[in-house]
């Protein structure tokens, strides 16, 4: 697939809707909403600066959060255009909503090389509906439109396949970039190619799984997802968070799913040394377990599979328990996976690394990944994994930290973003 890009267009002097996707979560510090994180943004300079160079005018759309369709004070967009100012060191007007007369007003103000921010578009909502009418109004900012958000692009909203359905368009250089990178993964990796996947639910991940179960070397597993591979197995995970539950009878079964996965993995062939019963699917055989998801909380090294000196297998009264983060025997085994490893993936967390006392196994494979950048190709994504990567100052220290979770899961798993139909050339 070819993308219609900055390098096919020439945008000299016009109004262009810079399509962004700066969803950021927003801290409030002293009665004020501030940015922890502004990865985000940094990741579409390049797009702004050549834009600027242009003499374009710079009309920014995004949306941020779940507001539900009605405006929520803290979710506006005021301290983003503030950080986007600080960071090229420009002007950035922001007005207080993304259609209507005072919308109208801004345009008719806004000169070459200025940039405007529109209010957040998920406070209507016929954002989330994909109203045509409503796009119609977003569309009536620019003449044509730059989509950098790779983040939304697997959301049919307004401001997405809406606009694009009205304006001519290309993609920034982040989008470009995004699709690139993981293109390259899912055609052409170079082998080894294992991928680390954490998080919560199998069903965010299930369509992924069965993509990668097929092309990766090996997979390795962690965080509340090994629980429903466990479970699954029938082992005894105690009170440990698990997708179980049918979600939707007519959809999901996480626990069937997870044995689908487990016996494709059981039967492809892979040549990496270290891996359990030969399976390209790799589970943890410990755990670090508490009783509560607290700081200071009472932990206990647990394992599954066989004895470990000094560690039990079995904690008394085990259904209290909680596995909270992997243990030190299951680290080592992936960092050992991981090291004959040419091509890497990582989404999501192996524990509750928010949390002190149960970072460890995510922060020290964080570390390791980013340690084999030298001589592998390393990709990371998903909102939990840029806050780990922030966490333990490892911006910059991957090959590429893809901005969009959902969206790299759905391009992964084989499934066509609805925002690339309208920017092939």
């Amino acid at each position: 697939m070819e993308l219609k890009t900055l390098k096919d267009v020439d945008l000299t002097k016009k109004r262009v809707i810079l399509r962004v996707a700066y969803d950021i979560t927003l801290k409030e510090k002293n009665g004020t909403m501030e940015i922890p994180d502004d990865t985000r943004i940094r990741a579409t300079l390049p797009t702004i600066q050549h834009l600027l160079e242009k003499r374009c005018a710079i009309v920014l759309i995004t949306w941020l959060k779940r507001p539900g369709g009605k405006v929520v004070e803290k979710m506006r967009l005021d301290p983003v255009a503030k950080k986007l100012s600080e960071l090229i060191n420009k002007p950035v007007k922001k007005v207080n909503d993304c259609v209507g007369p005072e919308v109208q007003h801004a345009l008719t103000q806004l000169k070459s090389g200025e940039l405007l921010m529109l209010e957040n578009t998920r406070f209507h909502p016929e954002e989330e509906a994909d109203d045509p009418v409503f796009a119609e109004e977003l569309a009536k900012a620019g003449e044509c439109i730059v989509f950098d958000a790779f983040a939304h692009a697997h959301r049919k909203h307004a401001s997405t396949t809406g606009i694009l359905k009205i304006l001519p368009a290309c993609a920034g250089f982040l989008m470009e970039k995004e699709m690139t990178t993981l293109d390259r993964i899912l055609q052409q990796p170079e082998r080894p190619f294992v991928a680390l996947l954490g998080g919560v639910k199998i069903s965010d991940k299930v369509g992924v799984l069965k993509a990668l179960v097929e092309i990766c070397d090996a997979i390795l597993i962690g965080g509340a997802l090994a629980n429903t591979f466990l479970k699954a197995q029938g082992k005894d995970i105690g009170a440990s968070l698990a997708e179980s539950e049918m979600i939707d009878k007519k959809k999901l079964d996480p626990l069937k799913a997870a044995q689908e996965i487990l016996q494709r993995a059981e039967t492809k062939e892979t040549t990496l040394v270290g891996l359990q019963n030969r399976s390209a699917l790799q589970l943890p055989v410990d755990f670090i377990a508490a009783q509560a998801r607290e700081e200071g909380a009472k932990t206990q090294q647990v394992s599954l599979e066989g004895t470990i000196k000094g560690v039990k297998n079995r904690l008394p009264s085990l259904d209290a328990w909680m596995f909270l983060d992997i243990g030190p025997k299951t680290r080592f085994a992936y960092q050992n996976i991981l090291s004959q490893a040419k091509t890497i993936l990582w989404n999501g967390p192996v524990g509750a690394f928010e949390t002190k006392g149960f970072e460890q196994g995510t922060k020290r494979l964080a570390q390791y990944i980013a340690s084999q950048t030298q001589h592998a190709t390393t990709v990371t994504g998903g909102g939990d994994t840029e806050a780990a990567i922030t966490a333990f100052h490892l911006n910059g220290k991957f090959t590429h930290n893809s901005t969009g979770g959902g969206a790299m899961l759905k391009f992964l798993s084989g499934k066509e973003l609805p925002v690339l139909h309208y920017l092939v050339r």
